[in-house]
């Protein structure tokens, strides 16, 4: 049986690690000085380490890409949500077919994270749905142990394995912890904030 309460624990505790202690309370200077382990900054990055740090990223950048834009929603009093009209069980976002595996991995996980993380939210059943549906859709269909290295939506699989008992979705939650450790030994800066964004989620779940 799966334990949220310790996997919330865990993935903060995680990220808080490899991100120092200070970095929780750096507030909007922290935000304007986050940078990966390279010294670049990716898109994504801005909206998620400010919902971490509890300040507003400003408004999204034109021409965001959508699972950026669904991250930017997110500090929106009247979010909009924009998703792909797909059946209940398929993929998040309308990327053009030739989007390499790991491209489109990254950001239809970015975009599961988001899509739950505003439902909960908001309190909106059928955003729930729409993400449970894309999180089976990953279970089935994407193998996220060759096509990313950070722990996009893990909440979203232990809260499936906790609740269906799938030892798929434990696996896919595991897979995606594990592959953050990879390359550094540890999770990179940009997991790291994934991580305890995470586990807030996971905490906010079980509250």
């Amino acid at each position: 049986m799966i334990d949220l309460h310790d996997w919330s624990e865990r993935l903060i505790a995680t990220g808080t690690r490899a991100l120092g202690p200070g970095f929780l309370t750096s507030g909007a200077s922290g935000l304007d000085d986050f940078a990966d382990e390279f010294g670049s900054r990716p898109e994504i990055a801005h909206p998620l380490v400010a919902a971490v740090l509890g300040v507003s990223p400003g408004p999204a950048p034109t021409g965001a890409a959508p699972d950026v834009r669904l991250w930017y929603a997110l500090h929106q009093a009247a979010p909009d949500v924009r998703i792909a009209d797909q059946p209940m069980e398929g993929p998040l976002l309308d990327l053009p077919e030739d989007t390499s595996i790991e491209v489109r991995t990254e950001a239809e996980l970015s975009a599961l994270h988001a899509l739950s993380r505003l439902a909960a939210v908001h309190a909106r059943a059928d955003w729930a749905r729409r993400a449970a549906g894309a999180a089976l859709w990953h279970i089935r269909t994407m193998q996220p142990d060759n096509a990313t290295n950070h722990p996009w939506a893990i909440q979203v699989f232990l809260e499936r394995a906790a609740k269906t008992g799938e030892p798929e979705s434990r696996m896919f939650a595991e897979t995606l912890l594990h592959n953050c450790h990879v390359s550094l030994g540890r999770p990179d800066r940009l997991s790291a904030v994934i991580l305890i964004d995470a586990g807030r989620a996971l905490a906010t779940t079980i509250a």
